[in-house]
């Protein structure tokens, strides 16, 4: 399914379980729906909701240049296309900022928001070199120009702690032991940055990738933090 935005042909899907409540699912970077399957699937007694981000997946190329808010804009204007209450938003890495962006900018839009190995402290170092280890990515070029792109809109505006704190939405963070991309203490210290709203998890023996992570630990603890 498609929505039109002016940023771009957004695809999306929709796995309807009535009378339930939706899981907006968001990818990473050069990701797509397909990443988050896995997730999902730990999920199966909700309704679920897939969107892939301008230049990624089956989505268009993007009509403007494109910034981490508008990430989030485009899972705003998803849900109120699709009329949905609020609702319990999983991103991982990329998508796990664009779900903040969203909950900082439309609070009312966002129950809770887990997010794992999501980038948040950048040096100018790390930002180029995050474009720079993109950039090698075969066959993705709009995606590459996507991700780049934010990249260098946060020498303009980063989101900061207290916009997330000031939210109020319920902040779920988490990474793999292993991540040297998002390390433990990053994470840890967005976490403690936040405050009262937030909570973090470090998953042993997990790296970056997803491949290593735990479904069944990882569900255990999104359970636990909605249960709170």
């Amino acid at each position: 399914m498609v929505i039109e935005t002016a940023e771009a042909s957004l695809f999306y899907n929709v796995r309807n379980v009535p009378g339930t409540e939706p899981i907006l699912y968001l990818p990473s970077a050069l990701g797509s729906i397909e990443e988050m399957l896995p997730i999902a699937a730990r999920f199966p007694e909700r309704t679920a909701i897939f969107l892939d981000f301008p230049g990624h997946g089956k989505s268009s190329a993007p009509r403007v240049p494109m910034t981490s808010a508008l990430l989030g804009q485009c899972a705003g204007e998803l849900l109120a296309h699709l009329d949905l209450p609020k609702l319990d938003i999983i991103g991982y890495s990329l998508g796990g900022y664009a779900a903040l962006e969203l909950a900082a900018a439309e609070p009312n839009r966002v129950r809770s928001v887990a997010s794992h190995a999501m980038k948040f402290f950048w040096t100018p170092e790390g930002k180029q070199d995050a474009i720079a280890t993109f950039a090698k990515a075969k066959g993705q070029d709009e995606a590459v120009r996507v991700i780049s792109s934010v990249i260098r809109d946060f020498a303009r505006r980063e989101l900061t702690p207290t916009d997330i704190r000031n939210s109020g939405v319920p902040v779920f963070l988490s990474t793999g032991a292993n991540d040297e991309f998002v390390v433990p203490a990053e994470v840890i210290r967005l976490a403690q940055e936040i405050g009262g709203t937030a909570s973090s998890m470090i998953f042993a023996g997990a790296g970056h990738s997803l491949r290593k992570l735990s479904m069944e630990e990882y569900e255990g603890a999104v359970r636990e933090f909605w249960g709170r």
